[in-house]
């Protein structure tokens, strides 16, 4: 099923934004539009995850936490050589993607910068090197700075941050191309759960989020769970398709929401994948299997104090950790589907079961 028109802008806005680690501000004032849209009550962490909290005021509620990650991967400003250029590190992005790219810089005064990543050309580089791939260390990017100075001039400073740009493209009705699916497609989901959920009573109170660094650590993540103190938790992230060369490897494009069995840093509570699965089959929601040497923010929020019931909810995208990473749609409304009706079914008596289930 195709995204809906609505659907697609608001997955647009948040693609074409720009939030680095640590730099997530753009996407925080995004999602906290729709936080006022909705009516809920806004709170931070100290790091500047953002959350909308909806009481259920009862007495001593159960607290449910509803998360995806704000950041993107990016790169950092290291050096401004003699000429004018910026030599730069990546945090998560994919170095092999980065040579010929436009980029954006963003300054510290929140000025934004056009450019191009460069290095030195084949023409100039002996027979060995030609086929070599390029160090990092290695690529500069061109600003249009005319020397050293002229980049300090324009108050560009070591540690600001450079986006590796990308369109937003429906490539069919059912194919969206765009940078940042990991994880603008979880800010996007979490804004459809903010509007659902505004309009029911629940029994327990509800928040529903956005972590920062998540891509350099999880660090978000683990402030927000210990401010929060959740009982039970749903992380929404975008991993890896592994699909380019077989139909039989996990991770397939259009095959439905991520059952995560296991990750880096995570290994799934089973009752909860038992719940995530029956669910997925009674109501014909098409789901798949997924393992992973990567992590999301599960992996802190899961030992947050004596330990928070985590669930992970997923889809997956092509060339992740690059700007033209791939989704399909279909993906994108199963796991909203699942999200949906796990918030409507969760109360005391679930999370009892679960809870007895565990021991």
């Amino acid at each position: 099923m195709a995204l809906t028109k609505k659907q697609t802008q608001v997955l647009r806005e948040f693609c074409l934004a720009y939030g680095a680690s640590g730099y997530e501000k753009e996407i925080s004032n995004l999602f906290k539009k729709y936080l006022v849209q909705y009516g809920y009550e806004i709170v931070y962490d100290h790091l500047g995850s953002i959350y909308g909290r909806k009481r259920c005021h009862q007495d001593h509620p159960l607290k449910v936490m509803v998360c995806a990650h704000s950041d993107e991967v990016a790169l950092k400003v290291t050096n401004i050589n003699e000429q004018g250029l910026i030599q730069f590190q990546e945090t998560s992005i994919w170095s092999q993607i980065l040579m010929g790219q436009r980029v954006t810089l963003i300054n510290q005064n929140h000025e934004k910068f056009k450019g191009a990543i460069c290095a030195t050309p084949p023409h100039l580089l002996s027979a060995e090197l030609k086929n070599q791939p390029v160090a990092t260390k290695n690529m500069v990017a061109d600003f249009g700075f005319l020397n050293r100075q002229d980049a300090l001039n324009h108050h560009i400073r070591l540690g600001d941050v450079i986006i590796v740009d990308g369109s937003f493209e429906v490539l069919n009705e059912n194919r969206i191309l765009a940078k940042a699916l990991d994880n603008r497609v979880g800010c996007a989901l979490c804004v459809e759960l903010l509007k659902t959920m505004s309009q029911i009573d629940l029994p327990y109170d509800l928040y529903i989020g956005l972590n920062v660094q998540e891509e350099v650590g999880l660090r978000g993540a683990t402030t927000a769970a210990q401010m929060i103190r959740p009982d039970f938790a749903i992380v929404v992230d975008c991993s890896p398709a592994n699909d380019l060369t077989s139909s039989k490897e996990l991770g397939q494009l259009g095959k439905g929401l991520l059952v995560r069995v296991i990750d880096g840093n995570m290994i799934a509570f089973p009752q909860l994948i038992d719940y995530q699965r029956n669910l997925c089959k009674k109501y014909q929601i098409p789901y798949q299997y997924y393992l992973s040497n990567g992590g999301t923010d599960a992996g802190q929020i899961h030992r947050t104090y004596h330990g928070v019931l985590t669930l992970t909810s997923c889809i997956c995208a092509r060339n992740i950790h690059s700007n033209s990473s791939i989704m399909d749609s279909n993906d994108y409304q199963a796991n909203l589907k699942f999200l949906k009706l796990v918030l409507k079914q969760f109360d005391e008596k679930l999370y009892q079961k679960w809870i007895k289930e565990g021991r």
